[in-house]
């Protein structure tokens, strides 16, 4: 059983192998190359520019790895270069491959490194090279392009600042001017200019202070919050002596007890000075139990101050002098704050729109010069704006397929193969159930088995079967023991064998065959019948095809009486009666008499006859035999017949009235089954 399994599974996993080796020549071949770039997270920020510009200007940047990573996955960075390649070779058919190639298409990125990988596959390798080495150039002149377009569209928004900012200041310009010409405030204008100058002093300082307080005051908090969490001392080293209370009470319970016992001398236990000197006892006793309670006391112990409460401590008093200097700073110059706003605010209104005039003069000023100075420094850094992305190296022209694997698809055709045999195997198995060695056929049908036929190869069982007719022929081993066992000198035994099988293809004319020669060899005079007349088996094998036989004697066409009608062979004591010339193949279309009285006539030419007849349960042909046949030996085979059919053919001989019924299997494992010629017995015997 277990070779049947390996034989079925190996012939599927062989078919699962082709199938693979099939699929994966019929499949498009698929070329894979790559390339490797190194990107740069470097490029110009966005940093000391206005807001509004930084966020024009970083919008065509890609200055993070993940950012450009993402570029180059793109589909349009894809497309672009697919597109340049056919343009190339002149072929504008390539882009319809667009969307199958851009699935194939990855960029890797490795973790803490600047260095990317691009993968293109493609059925062709030229274009796969062509495609990975154009990848890295429309990244860069994407970059470039979207680099130059934010710069400059963020040039523009500068321009356009600078214009109202240049605007705003020329007005401002003229205003100062008529002012200074309609109230003649020439003299006062540095004066005016140098009280606002020192006015917006103070403030900065001030602002300043404040914040330089509030993190003195944070800081303050913090140290305190650490310190409060250590106690202030810590014992470092102490020592302990007996409480001198429990010594004395000691003391004094020794005196009375002795005493106790120096009044028992003179007075007895119930006199009066016994009486106070017990109750004396038991006061000093309670003292003494009360005073154990803490019997030592700490004489010697050294207190430390906490280090870090004393580091915290020492923190906090130099920040707490840092924030008393610094609130003395900040009053002093709200002071001096308050008092040039009041001069401020005491000055002439002629002089105080005049110093507005200034101010705002100044701030619109300083707004140009820094839009002036973000124009000039971005015009100069243009070219340090675009990440160039260098190749590491070049994409090479694959020279092998990558898809599909051969050896893969092997490897899973052979998996595939294997299990789906396996599963083909055993499920065969369970729904066929065969009857497999001669231990189940005797469990099934309670009878014994009286020979097996071991499994041959195809050819070697046609070659056997056509063997018969040789004088050297052996049968096999288990049917020359049936044969042997039926030679009894006090039991003459059976004159009539006949042999039937389940269905086709079971191997019963072989059978039939090989006992009439182990008979014939053993002594026997043995006439073999050929009575399948729809398929004469042995009638080919002893190339009598031509010769006269059984359906001749049932058309009457000639009698027994004309002569004798079986052939002599090359076996000794072997005669063999051919299943005739005459068209017949319905053994049932025949009187009953007429077969008895055949069957009856074929004793006298023999001592032992044996008939090969067609299967049992397929046509009705050995119904008309059995009941003039001394034992019938049904045929059934390990390799085809179920389980289920054994009980029912031998259920149809028995009720056709068979005397004796004997099993044969054939079929069976060379190794498994008695007189096996696989037997170690033989193999040691043969060395």
């Amino acid at each position: 059983m277990f070779q049947i399994h390996v034989k079925r599974t190996f012939i599927f996993l062989i078919l699962g192998i082709g199938l693979g080796l099939l699929l994966a020549s019929t499949l498009p071949k698929v070329y894979e190359t790559d390339t490797e770039m190194f990107l740069s997270a470097t490029g110009t920020s966005g940093q000391n520019m206005p807001e509004d510009i930084a966020q024009i200007f970083q919008s065509g940047m890609a200055s993070s790895i993940p950012g450009q990573v993402a570029v180059l996955q793109s589909k349009g960075v894809f497309a672009q270069a697919l597109q340049e390649v056919a343009q190339q070779r002149g072929d504008n058919t390539l882009m319809r491959q667009l969307d199958d190639l851009f699935k194939d298409y990855r960029v890797q990125a490795f973790r803490g490194s600047p260095v990317v990988r691009v993968t293109v596959r493609a059925p062709d390798p030229a274009l796969a090279r062509d495609v990975a080495n154009t990848v890295p150039g429309i990244y860069n002149d994407r970059s470039d392009e979207l680099a130059e377009r934010s710069v400059s569209t963020a040039l523009k928004t500068l321009e356009d600042q600078l214009d109202t900012t240049r605007t705003k200041l020329d007005q401002i310009d003229d205003e100062i001017r008529t002012f200074m010409e309609q109230h003649n405030v020439a003299n006062v204008a540095a004066k005016a200019s140098e009280e606002a100058s020192y006015q917006a002093s103070l403030q900065v300082q001030r602002d300043a202070l404040q914040a330089q307080l509030r993190g003195l005051q944070a800081r303050l908090s913090n140290e305190k919050s650490i310190a409060s969490r250590f106690d202030k001392t810590e014992i470092r080293t102490s020592s302990e002596s007996e409480n001198p209370l429990v010594s004395k009470l000691r003391g004094q319970l020794a005196d009375l007890e002795a005493g106790k016992i120096a009044a028992l001398t003179i007075y007895t236990e119930e006199s009066r000075e016994v009486k106070l000197i017990e109750e004396q006892i038991t006061q000093v006793r309670s003292q003494l139990s009360q005073a154990l309670k803490d019997p030592w006391l700490a004489t010697n112990r050294e207190h430390a101050i906490q280090p870090i409460r004393a580091t915290m401590e020492s923190s906090s008093a130099q920040t707490e002098a840092a924030i008393a200097e610094t609130r003395q700073k900040l009053s002093q110059i709200q002071a001096d704050l308050q008092k040039q706003e009041s001069i401020v605010a005491k000055s002439p209104r002629r002089e105080m729109e005049y110093v507005n005039l200034l101010r705002e003069r100044e701030v619109l000023n300083s707004r140009y010069m820094g839009l002036r100075s973000t124009s000039e420094d971005l015009r100069n850094r243009t070219t340090a704006s675009k990440l160039e992305a260098p190749i590491l190296s070049i994409a090479p022209l694959p020279t092998a397929p990558t898809s599909p694997d051969p050896v893969r698809f092997s490897i899973v055709g052979a998996m595939a193969g294997g299990i789906l045999g396996l599963l083909f195997s055993f499920l065969s198995e369970a729904l066929r159930l065969p009857v497999r060695t001669s231990g189940q056929l005797a469990e099934l049908t309670g009878l014994p088995v009286a020979a097996t036929v071991p499994r041959l190869p195809g050819s070697r069982a046609r070659k056997t079967l056509g063997l018969l007719g040789d004088s050297k022929f052996k049968p096999v081993e288990s049917l020359r023991f049936m044969a042997f066992s039926l030679i009894n000198p006090s039991d003459p035994g059976p004159k009539m064998i006949m042999f039937t099988g389940i269905g086709g293809g079971v191997g019963c004319s072989s059978t039939a065959g090989q006992f009439a020669v182990a008979l014939a060899k053993a002594g026997v005079k043995t006439l073999l019948v050929d009575c399948d007349l729809r398929h004469p088996t042995l009638t080919a094998a002893m190339d009598a095809e031509k010769k006269s036989g059984l359906s001749d004697m049932l058309n009457r066409s000639m009698l027994p009486s004309d002569g004798d009608l079986s052939l002599e062979t090359k076996h000794k004591n072997l005669m063999f009666l051919p299943a005739g010339v005459d068209k017949v193949e319905d053994l049932t279309e025949f009187p009953t008499v007429l077969i008895s009285g055949m069957l009856q006539s074929l004793k006298d030419y023999a001592d032992v006859v044996v008939v090969d007849a067609p299967p049992c349960d397929v046509v009705s042909d050995t119904s008309r035999l059995v009941p003039y046949m001394d034992q019938v030996c049904l045929v059934v085979s390990a390799k085809s017949t179920s389980y289920r059919s054994v009980p029912v053919a031998y259920e149809i001989l028995k009720r056709c009235g068979a005397k004796t019924i004997e099993m044969i299997l054939t079929h069976a494992s060379p190794s498994d089954e008695p007189f096996a010629r696989s037997s170690r017995y033989l193999i040691n015997v043969s060395h």
